[in-house]
Formats: C-alpha cells, sequence, structure tokens
C-alpha cells in the first residue's frame, strides 16, 4: 500500500508532521511512520525543500496559507514550476500567446474551476514547444504548478512524473496512478503540458474535472482521442521571421538597413518563415559558413546539406536538424509498415505503405492543392480505354481495385490519414484536396536515392498523363485541367536530367499540353504539342489522325501567340489531308476548316474568314444539328466576324441564340458559356447600350476570377472589356485602374509583340489621351505603331489604327509636322 493511500484522509499541515513525528505518534498514524522510517532523511529533505518553496511562492503571489485543506494531505505542498526556458531567440508569435492566455485566463474568485484542455498541433519545427514554453514563462503567476512533460511515448511520460518533486511521497513504489491522483487532487490552479505527444497520453490525464492541460503533438487526432479543444500552429509572420533570422545570425543591430533587411527578407520567404528553418539558417551564418548575403546562392545549390547539417543545431528544443525531425516521423511510419500483423501499432503495414507511396508521388507534384481526383481520373481512364495499365503503374500501391470493380478510395484515405496523423500532409479546403508544405515538399524528394527519384517521378508523371487522357469538355474537366497545370509545371522541374530523358509517348505529351493550352500557357504547350507531333510523325506516319491532332494542337499555339503564318501554314496542311482522307463534310474536316477561318479572322482577313465560316456552320447545321457544340463553335466565330464587320445586329442575333443554348446545356460558368456572354457585352457596347453590356461583363469578370484566376487570358479580356465600358459611361478612375493591371500582367507574361498587350496598349492610350494626358499618351502609342509595324506589318488594319490614333495626338499637341510626316509614311 502507497504512502498516499495511507495518509489519505489525515488532515495536517507540514509543521504538524514534524511535531507528531517527534513527541506522540497516534496509534491511528503508525501504518504511515512505519513507511516514512526507511525513508526519514529523505522525507525531511523534502519536507524542508516544499517549505522553503512554498513560502517563496505565498510571498510571491499569496498562495494558500497555513493550514489550508490539500486533497492529499499529508504530502507537502510543492508548487512546481519546473519549466524549461523558451529559446533566447524567441520572437514574435504574439497573437498564439494572446489566444493561450485567453483560454487560460485567471479564474474569478468563486469561479467553478472546470477543466480546460487544449491541443497545440503542427508539423515538426513549427515551433510549438518553443511557443508553450514562453506561454509558461509569461503565465506563470496563473498556476500554483505547472507540470512540464515529455510526451514522446509512455516511457518518457512515466519518468518524468515520477521525478515531479513530490511523487516520492504520493507514489513511494514508482507507480503512476497515485501521482495523477495527486495532482487532480490539488487544490490550487495548476497545468500539465505534454509536450511532443501522442495518443497514448490520454491514459495519463489526471481524473477529475479540475485543472488545465496544453498538449503539443504532430497528431491532430490526441485531441480527438481526450477531447480537447485543438489550435493549430502555422508559420511565423514576415516580420518575426526576419527579426530571428537576424538576432540568430548575430546582426540585429539597430538600425537594421535596408539593403540588410531585404536580404533577410528573401532569405525567410525561401524557408517559408518556418522557425527551425530560419533558426538553422541564422547559425549557420553566425558561425561563418557563409556572409548572410550569399546564402541563397549557397541554399539554391545545397539545399540537403545546410537542413540537414548537424553542426549547426540551434538552441531550440529539438535535437534534430531541419530534415531530422521529418526523418523521425518518416522512420515511425517506415517501422509500422515492416511491423507484424499483430503489433501494436496504430497502423497496419499495408496503410503505412500506402502513407509512403502517397508522400513519394506527392513530391513530384507541386507541393499544394492535390486533388485526390488525380488518382480516380488516372484509374478510370486506364478502366474505361480498357488500356493495359503503364508498366511504372503496374501493381501501384495507389491504384487498387475494391471489390466493387471501382477505384479503392478507401485504401488512399487510409494512407493519407497516416500522413495527417505525422502532420507531413495537410487537408486543404475539402476532405479531397491536400497539400505539403514547401520545405517538407523538398525533403521528401531529397531524402530518396537516384533510383527511387527517378521511379516516383515517373510514377507521378504517368498519373498526371492518365488522369486527362479522357478530354472532358465539361466546366468540371476544365476545372480540373486548371487545377492540374501546377503539377504539370512542378514535376517537369524536378530533376535536371528530366530534360536529358526522352520518356514521355506521344499521348503524355498530347494530355499535358491540353491544360497548359487552356490556361495560356502557350510557350510550354507549344514545345509539348511539337514534341507530341514529331513522335507521331516517326511513329504512325504524316497523315495519321493522331499526327493531324497534334499539328492543328500546334497551331492553335502559334495563333494564340501571334504568330499567323506559322499557323497558317499548319492549317492549310491539316485541312487539305483531311479534305482528302475524311470527305469535305466530316466533322473533323469542318473544325480543320474553322481553325484555318480564324487565322484568317486573327489577320483581318475577314471577308475570307467569313466566306469558310458560313461553309461550315451550313454542313454543322445539317449533319450536327443546332445545338452540338461544334455548330455553337461556328456560330460564335462567325458573330465575331459580323461584330468586326460593324454588322452588329447580324452578330447579336446569333450570340443571343448561342448564349441561350449555351447556359442551358453546358452552365453558366463554362468556358464556352463565359465566352459567349463576353462577346454578347461587346456588341452592346458596340452599340450603346453600356448598361446592359456593364451586367453581362461583371458577370464574366467575377466567374473568370474566381474560376480561372487572375492572370487568365479569358480574366484579362473580360478586365479589359469593362473598362472600355467604364470609360463610355464616365467612370475614368475605374477605368484607368483596370487597364494598367490588364497591360502590366501581360506585359510581364506574354511580352510587347503580343497581340493582346498591343490591344491593352491601344486602349491605356486612348484612356491616356481622353483625359488630356498627351504626352503618356503618345509614348505608348509610338511604341504600338512601331510593333505593329515590325509584327503585323504596314498595311495590317491594326497597324494603320494605331497610326491614325497616333496622328490625332501628335494633333492635340500641336505637332502638325511630325503628324504629316506620319501621313506621308
Amino acid at each position: 500500500m502507497s504512502l498516499f493511500e495511507n495518509a489519505r484522509d489525515i488532515n495536517v499541515d507540514h509543521s504538524s508532521i514534524t511535531v507528531v513525528g517527534r513527541n506522540q505518534v497516534c496509534s491511528s498514524l503508525v501504518p504511515f511512520f512505519k513507511v516514512l522510517i526507511d525513508n526519514v532523511t529523505v522525507l525531511q529533505v523534502n519536507i524542508d525543500q516544499s517549505v522553503h518553496t512554498t513560502n517563496i511562492y505565498h510571498q510571491g503571489v499569496g498562495g494558500p496559507t497555513e493550514g489550508t485543506n490539500q486533497a492529499s494531505a499529508g504530502l507537502p505542498n510543492v508548487p512546481t514550476k519546473d519549466v524549461p526556458n523558451p529559446s533566447a531567440l524567441f520572437q514574435g508569435r504574439r497573437s498564439e500567446l494572446e489566444k493561450l492566455k485567453e483560454y487560460f485566463t485567471p479564474r474569478a474568485p468563486g469561479e467553478v474551476r472546470a477543466r480546460r484542455s487544449l491541443l497545440l498541433y503542427g508539423m515538426g519545427g513549427i515551433g510549438k514547444t518553443q511557443l508553450c514554453r514562453k506561454f509558461a514563462e509569461e503565465a506563470s503567476d496563473r498556476f500554483a504548478y505547472i507540470f512540464w512533460i515529455d510526451g514522446s511515448t509512455p516511457e518518457t511520460v512515466s519518468l518524468d512524473l515520477q521525478n515531479l518533486p513530490a511523487a516520492k511521497l504520493a507514489s513511494p513504489d514508482g507507480a503512476v496512478r497515485p501521482i495523477l491522483q495527486w495532482i487532480s487532487g490539488l487544490q490550487d490552479e495548476w497545468l500539465m503540458i505534454f509536450d511532443n505527444a501522442e495518443e497514448h497520453i490520454h491514459g495519463f490525464i489526471p481524473p477529475g474535472r479540475s485543472g488545465n492541460i496544453l498538449v503539443t503533438s504532430r497528431n491532430r487526432s490526441v485531441g480527438r482521442s481526450t477531447a480537447f479543444r485543438t489550435m493549430e500552429v502555422e508559420q511565423m509572420i514576415e516580420g518575426d521571421a526576419i527579426s530571428l533570422l537576424l538576432k540568430a545570425s548575430c546582426l540585429d543591430q539597430s538600425p537594421v538597413s535596408a539593403a540588410l533587411y531585404g536580404t533577410a527578407k528573401a532569405i525567410v520567404k525561401e524557408l517559408h518563415c518556418l522557425p527551425l528553418a530560419v533558426d538553422q539558417a541564422g547559425a549557420s551564418i553566425e558561425f561563418g559558413l557563409c556572409a548572410i548575403e550569399d546564402y541563397l546562392q549557397l541554399y539554391s545549390s545545397c539545399r540537403k546539406r545546410l537542413l540537414d547539417d548537424k553542426s549547426f543545431k540551434r538552441s531550440s528544443s529539438y535535437e534534430q536538424t531541419v530534415y531530422g525531425t521529418w526523418e523521425l516521423s518518416y522512420k515511425r511510419i517506415e517501422s509500422m509498415s515492416l511491423a507484424g500483423s499483430l503489433s501494436k501499432q496504430p497502423f497496419s503495414p499495408n496503410e503505412a505503405l500506402t502513407a509512403i507511396a502517397i508522400l513519394q508521388v506527392f513530391a513530384h507534384f507541386h507541393h499544394d492543392n492535390i486533388g485526390m481526383e488525380i488518382f480516380r481520373a488516372a484509374w478510370t481512364n486506364i478502366s474505361k480505354m480498357k488500356a493495359n495499365m503503364p508498366i511504372i503503374l503496374d501493381n501501384h500501391n495507389l491504384l487498387q481495385e475494391d471489390e466493387n470493380g471501382k477505384w479503392d478510395e478507401l485504401h488512399f484515405r487510409d494512407g493519407i490519414r497516416v500522413l495527417l496523423r505525422s502532420s507531413l500532409v495537410k487537408q486543404g479546403s475539402s476532405n479531397t484536396i491536400y497539400s505539403v508544405h514547401p520545405l517538407v515538399h523538398s525533403w521528401s524528394r531529397d531524402r530518396l536515392s537516384f533510383n527511387q527519384q527517378q521511379v516516383r517521378w515517373r510514377e507521378a508523371r504517368k498519373l498526371l498523363a492518365w488522369s486527362i487522357q479522357s478530354l472532358d469538355l465539361t466546366t468540371a474537366g476544365y476545372q480540373f485541367r486548371r487545377h492540374l497545370v501546377p503539377h504539370i509545371l512542378a514535376n517537369s522541374q524536378c530533376y535536371d536530367w528530366v530534360q536529358k530523358e526522352e520518356i514521355d509517348e506521344h499521348q503524355d505529351c498530347q494530355a499535358f499540353g491540353q491544360p497548359l493550352h487552356e490556361a495560356g500557357i502557350w510557350p510550354k504547350a507549344e514545345e509539348l504539342f511539337h514534341k507530341a507531333l514529331e513522335k507521331c510523325k516517326r511513329d504512325l506516319g504524316p497523315e495519321h489522325p493522331e499526327t493531324l491532332t497534334n499539328m492543328a494542337n500546334l497551331a492553335s499555339t502559334f495563333r494564340n501567340q501571334g504568330r499567323f503564318a506559322e499557323a497558317e501554314k499548319l492549317d492549310v496542311e491539316v485541312l487539305g489531308i483531311h479534305q482528302k482522307v475524311l470527305g469535305p463534310e466530316h466533322p473533323v474536316t469542318l473544325t480543320s476548316l474553322g481553325n484555318l477561318a480564324v487565322t484568317f479572322w486573327k489577320q483581318g482577313r475577314f471577308v475570307e474568314a467569313e466566306k469558310l465560316q458560313v461553309e461550315v456552320l451550313d454542313i454543322h447545321q445539317r449533319v450536327l444539328g443546332s445545338e452540338h457544340p461544334h455548330t455553337l463553335i461556328s456560330m460564335n466565330i462567325l458573330a465575331s466576324t459580323f461584330w468586326k464587320q460593324s454588322r452588329f445586329a447580324e452578330a447579336e442575333k446569333l450570340q443571343v441564340e448561342v448564349l441561350d443554348i449555351r447556359q442551358r446545356v453546358l452552365g453558366t460558368e463554362h468556358p464556352h458559356t463565359l465566352t459567349s456572354m463576353g462577346n454578347l457585352a461587346s456588341t452592346f457596347w458596340k452599340q450603346g447600350r453600356f448598361r446592359e453590356a456593364e451586367k453581362l461583363e461583371m458577370e464574366v469578370l467575377d466567374i473568370c476570377r474566381r474560376v480561372l484566376g487572375p492572370e487568365h487570358p479569358n480574366t484579362l479580356i473580360s478586365m479589359g472589356n469593362l473598362a472600355s465600358t467604364f470609360w463610355n459611361q464616365g467612370r475614368i478612375a475605374e477605368a484607368e485602374k483596370l487597364q494598367v493591371e490588364v497591360f502590366d500582367v501581360y506585359q510581364r507574361l506574354l511580352g510587347t509583340e503580343h497581340p493582346s498587350t498591343m490591344n491593352s496598349m491601344a486602349n491605356l492610350a486612348l484612356a491616356y489621351r481622353n483625359q488630356g494626358r498627351f504626352a503618356e499618351a503618345e509614348k505608348l502609342q509610338m511604341e504600338l505603331f512601331k510593333v505593329s509595324q515590325r509584327v503585323l506589318g504596314t498595311e495590317h488594319p491594326s497597324t494603320l489604327t494605331s497610326m491614325a490614333n497616333l496622328a490625332s495626338t501628335l494633333r492635340n499637341q500641336g505637332k502638325f509636322a511630325e503628324t504629316e510626316k506620319l501621313q506621308v509614311e
């Protein structure tokens, strides 16, 4: 029987224990003192220390007076605050600290002391431990007792509990339960902090309903298993991270120069404001590995060595490097994958293996917005096309079939659950979207051997390719491909050797080119379509349908980049072969004919374009019907040709018909519907119906920004159109703001010679001229005129228009000689 159990009902203070022990041992206390006799020296030391500590505490915060009834009577009242100090480099985290203080606010006199429990969760290296230490330091006067417990394993929890000052009195045999009972019976406010805990801590929570418990963990599920409230700890704010870096590198002199601050800002941005990484970077700089100005260059070439350099561990609570702290999580998952099926592990070996496969494939996607739909779509397309599973994906752990003959989603989610538990992966906007911290993302790739990198990169690439082998033209299909764009680009940039090895089949190049083309990333799309075309010509022949499809795709990228002569050459070649092989009324032939008409249209050859478009539309209506997507595209293009020729009534009639059908069949947010809305708004605008135009344009712009993103070509066109409508309503400031934004984005993304950039330049110049800002207008119009001459030729309609606009601006400034010279030229 333990001392705690013997002494439970005794209600005496410390001095009374000492007196009774010397002079008058009552028979009722004999069992109690039998236990004490063997440990009298230890007891006396503990009592002396506890009285001393209690006195100091009472002087400081006015704790309980002599004679207060303690639940664990007979045990010393030992206010304990043995908490490690926070790092001397600790910076910021004011918002998180205030939330902790608010949650653990001091209780009013007489207030019911209900238990308060909070879990701080987040990835390794994010600063959870340091935050708790700082909170314990700043809120020390709120608690008579603060117990700091290493929650890593059941063994570390037990050891820390057994080492508490009163533990030997509460449990001479070292049993944990009596210690927890003693804590739960304390009458003064106490705080127990479990650091780096896992789900095993639920067995170490003191019983009862009083007290305060704060837990840090990488595993959010700890809060669920213990019914705790939860708070996620995320990366530092940039300003605090900069302060940490400068302090850690001993460069926090006052004042900090703008150049030094800028350099520090670039470093913490590259490190994504991860406290442990910033701290380690500061140590590297302070200890002379490099100057702060050279850190980023060294980091770009030696990232793995810098983040895993054990000689630069800092004063963090971790005995690990940046990479080392995540390696601990990985090793734990790996050990579960190797354990036997009967071992007591939180997850099965199969679940752990799936988690490892997911993490390594994610490492070869973009780190953000990774959708589970990628895996489902890849499996579905392989099944739908009855294709042999690509060798690299054969028996792949992530493309398993369930008992119903469908993709095994539950198997995938089991693996994700393991990664979420370790905070190696984070759930996104829905439970099917995931993200990986950029530095964890780099670590998960860097830790692989060269051969493993090759295998996982190919797996990720094939998964992406197969997820879009089937071209879905619904709104959901466009949105899905839009979300794939960052992953396609990131996958292509993973390793230097990727560019040296031709491993993509033509279907892969074609599949990757489609989302990039739709996103307006035409140079990259051109590169992929060109590769696909060359592979098709070599493997399938010049007249194979796949060859012609890629030829048409390549022509489209030329058109969108303003390279009309190259586009026309390919369009004519494709049309000739289609007419010869398929006949003049085959849908594919008609598509080729329509593409050539668009190229004519883009060159200002409207009469030639209209002739082809009327022919295409007639056949489409007769063969395919009035609501077929190809028919609607033909009607829309013909309407645009009417518009260009100022035949607005004819254009409007076609546009209204197309819009009605598309809204009904495709929905409001489909890209084709948005195109129709924008075109109809432009027709209203041309007829001076600005209110009707504005209403449509506002709706289009809102959807484009939300669905396509702020820099998508269609979004920029919508912004430009709305700006023109504002101008015509006299809303100058609103119009100019939009036009400047559009012009800046076009210049940055497409360059000065792109047709869209030239068009936005012309619009902005006219805006300046209409405000009487002739010098600014002249500068833009002169540049535009020179570019038009060089790119389009001297007789192109757009060149002549830009010359006329420039001449008008010169006249407005009284520069008649220059105007005459321009007109003569």
